[in-house]
């Protein structure tokens, strides 16, 4: 199955997530697409699946930005007093990266945890015999893949990822 073919196996939910993943990657002013920008986008789709049993596990936007914010900030060395400082800094930079990267042609790209989360979200919905891929397979791959920021942040937040992911099982079967 290619990637348009599976696109359009994907619920309007699902693929409003992916859209709205990339809109948190430009909202936090970074140049690629990653797990932790398709987390924000399953729980800015509220009503969805998956945005519920995020939501049962006390999980919201705002809280996974400000964690995000702050590994990122922890992964760079920078004190958090000098964040916006280094922010600034950062975001000329990415400024000037990403009119390179434009003048090729090029945009924000998903990274390699993301695709293979995807992946595993298809693989989960065809074991569930499921016509669709929806928001709830697409955490359950985020879950799965384990390894990317998004479940990073949530491990930061104090949420038992086991149990988040057999509360997505339990609704997928």
């Amino acid at each position: 199955m290619n990637a348009t073919t599976r696109m359009h196996k994907f619920t309007s939910d699902a693929r409003h997530v992916i859209a709205l993943a990339q809109q948190e990657a430009e909202r936090l002013e970074h140049d690629y697409i990653g797990t932790e920008h398709l987390l924000l986008g399953l729980l800015d789709v509220q009503d969805s699946k998956a945005a519920r049993v995020l939501a049962q596990f006390h999980i919201d936007a705002e809280t996974v930005r400000q964690h995000i914010r702050m590994i990122l900030a922890t992964r760079s060395n920078i004190s958090p007093g000098n964040i916006t400082l280094a922010l600034g800094r950062l975001g000329a930079f990415t400024i000037h990266y990403r009119k390179q990267k434009e003048s090729v042609g090029g945009g924000r790209q998903l990274t390699r945890r993301v695709r293979k989360c995807i992946h595993l979200a298809v693989l989960e919905a065809e074991r569930q015999h499921a016509e669709h891929i929806d928001t709830d397979h697409l955490l359950s791959g985020m879950l799965r893949e384990g390894e990317g920021l998004a479940c990073a942040v949530l491990k930061n937040m104090g949420v038992e990822l086991e149990a988040l992911r057999k509360s997505i099982v339990e609704r997928l079967t």
